[in-house]
């Protein structure tokens, strides 16, 4: 896989971030696995899969009380996915915690807007019935217990070497590849990543910036049994 990676100054997307897109002929992606939970995914979805891969987000570790994660938008005019965490003190204060994650999606016209970057936080939720979302990990919970949440320490998620990824199966595939709510992702599409900016330069991070535009994404069409889209410029090992 080939990846966005940092800035220069490598102040957003810490180590960097990936985006691997997968299709499926006909209905074998359903699975009654899948299905049990995703009870809308058969009409919402063809079985077009994303996984977008995310990095710590600055220079660092992630301070307590630091977010974490990233935004993936195609072109300047399409809604966002976002995958978001926070990174915090355990109750005991003896670790950092990857808390309160979120999968998100955002209205463009909203990030557009002057103090729009900040609505990340507050974006609407990418659901399990209709997508069949996954988390790995899962560190969604508020509260930060060491005892109860052991993968979601700063081995997890709060250092820069640290990867969290979504999983989902993207919406039916729009003949004019118009999308209301989560957007889809596709070959040939042109694309941007951002990250929560360094921490030293806002209190508490919550204002996205660029740290790769432009891309294109490339590979098989989507329906195309097990292909792969890959893209950036350098390939990157987590």
């Amino acid at each position: 896989m080939v990846a966005f990676t940092t800035k220069t100054d490598g102040t957003v997307c810490g180590v960097g971030s990936k985006v691997t897109l997968s299709g499926s002929i006909g209905n074998a992606w359903a699975t009654e696995t899948v299905t049990k939970t995703a009870t809308a995914v058969l009409t919402k979805s063809d079985g077009y899969q994303i996984i977008i891969a995310t990095t710590n987000s600055t220079t660092t570790d992630v301070a307590t009380a630091m977010y974490g994660g990233g935004c993936l938008q195609g072109l300047t005019t399409e809604n966002l996915v976002c995958n978001i965490y926070k990174a915090v003190n355990d109750t005991n204060a003896t670790k950092i915690m990857t808390t309160a994650q979120k999968a998100v999606w955002v209205l463009a016209a909203d990030w557009k807007l002057a103090t729009g970057r900040t609505v990340a936080l507050a974006g609407t939720a990418i659901t399990v019935i209709d997508t069949s979302i996954v988390m790995v990990p899962n560190c969604t919970a508020a509260t930060a217990t060491f005892a109860l949440l052991p993968a979601c320490t700063d081995t997890s998620g709060s250092k820069k070497t640290s990867v969290q990824s979504l999983t989902y199966f993207q919406p039916k595939e729009d003949p004019k590849k118009t999308y209301v709510g989560v957007p889809r992702f596709s070959k040939g599409d042109s694309v941007s990543m951002y990250g929560p900016s360094e921490v030293g330069t806002d209190a508490p991070n919550t204002i996205f910036a660029i740290c790769g535009a432009a891309v294109i994404l490339t590979g098989a069409s989507a329906l195309v049994a097990g292909a792969a889209v890959a893209f950036g410029a350098a390939a990157l090992a987590f």
